[in-house]
């Protein structure tokens, strides 16, 4: 097993450690500390998780599907098609963070972590977005 391999596995565990922390703890602990262990166990759960199973697909492809693979990755041309997508990405997500700042502000509480969870989503999606462009520009 790769060092990755284990890392990965190991985060699911702590993932899921502090999922159990927070329900077996709620009452005795702070809302805002029962969120923070949620959320923490969530996004452990989605990078581990999703590097695990990108490595198990990995190591079924062809070895002339894995060279392609990584080919297509450290080309110069893609690396460049996603920096300048990530750039305009990050340029539309400031005004959205700038703007969920000022509700938060405005509101104290409630409704932030909703707007935070939809920002990061638009994020993505003008990432997504943005990739499609900026590969038919160049």
């Amino acid at each position: 097993m790769k060092k990755k391999q284990i890392f990965a596995a190991l985060g699911l565990v702590l993932a899921l450690g502090l999922w159990l922390a927070a329900f077996f703890l709620d009452g005795r602990i702070s809302d805002q500390l029962g969120g923070a262990l949620f959320g923490l166990g969530g996004a452990l759960l989605g990078v581990c998780g999703t590097a695990l199973l990108r490595d198990r697909i990995e190591g079924r492809m062809t070895p002339e599907a894995r060279r392609e693979l990584e080919v297509g990755e450290q080309d110069e041309r893609n690396a460049a098609i996603r920096d300048k997508a990530a750039l305009k990405s990050w340029y539309w997500t400031l005004y959205l963070l700038w703007g969920l700042f000022f509700l938060t502000l405005i509101l104290e509480r409630g409704p932030f972590f909703a707007l935070v969870t939809v920002t990061i989503v638009l994020h993505c999606v003008f990432y997504l977005i943005n990739l499609g462009r900026v590969a038919r520009e160049m």
